[in-house]
């Protein structure tokens, strides 16, 4: 996760340095593309580390303790991760002109986000455990699927369920669901961050954060 921050930190801010974002500017390039582009970028890099990782995971499979199952929804958790921690690194890239201060703040965001959620998620499970399994069933149970966003968390947060509105719903299901729009909420502040004036990508952002609010009044 913070590995992805750092990367999506600097990915704007030094092309700001170098003045070489001003030819980007001026291209016939919309900055959703070019945002986009910086994302994929990003997590292309991120999907490389997690493949590195996949050989000395499978020891752990062939020795005992793990299943693929549970690898391949760990792996898959870790990727919506880098996703989102990358699209938070992009929108502090843009808002910010120099390289230090965009990595700091980036790394500070990431670090909250990492342990506030990872604390939430952990007593959400640890007010539900027993020796059957885990099945969360109040509001504050619901907050359990928070812990995917700390990466010491994912493989067992990834192995609950949530009850929505009489539903059986994997953790994992809802972190997938909700990894589209705050990729998207990000990419917009990034959008609107790039530019000085009001832009498309601002009055969007403010229509999401309304939606965002709707939704959660909606879970809740």
């Amino acid at each position: 996760a913070i590995v992805s921050v750092v990367l999506g930190a600097s990915s704007i801010v030094l092309e700001k340095q170098r003045r070489s974002i001003d030819l980007v500017m001026v291209a016939p390039v919309t900055s959703r593309y070019y945002l986009v582009g910086k994302l994929l970028g990003v997590y292309r890099l991120v999907i490389l580390m997690l493949v590195m990782a996949l050989p000395v995971i499978s020891i752990g499979v062939v020795v005992g303790g793990a299943d693929w199952t549970d690898v391949a929804r760990t792996f898959w958790v870790l990727s919506l991760q880098g996703i989102i921690f990358s699209a938070l690194g992009i929108a502090v890239s843009a808002t910010l002109s120099k390289h230090g201060p965009a990595l700091i703040t980036a790394v500070a965001f990431g670090c909250v986000i990492c342990f506030g959620a990872g604390g939430l998620g952990q007593i959400a499970i640890m007010v539900n455990h027993d020796a059957s399994g885990i099945s969360m069933t109040d509001s504050f149970r619901s907050l359990a699927p928070l812990g995917l966003l700390s990466p010491w968390l994912c493989r067992q947060v990834s192995a609950t369920t949530v009850t929505l509105h009489g539903w059986s719903v994997p953790s994992w299901a809802i972190f997938t669901i909700a990894a589209i729009p705050i990729v998207w909420f990000l990419l917009l502040a990034a959008g609107s961050g790039l530019s000085s004036k009001p832009t498309r990508e601002t009055k969007l952002l403010r229509v999401g954060f309304l939606a965002l609010l709707a939704g959660l009044l909606f879970l809740g």
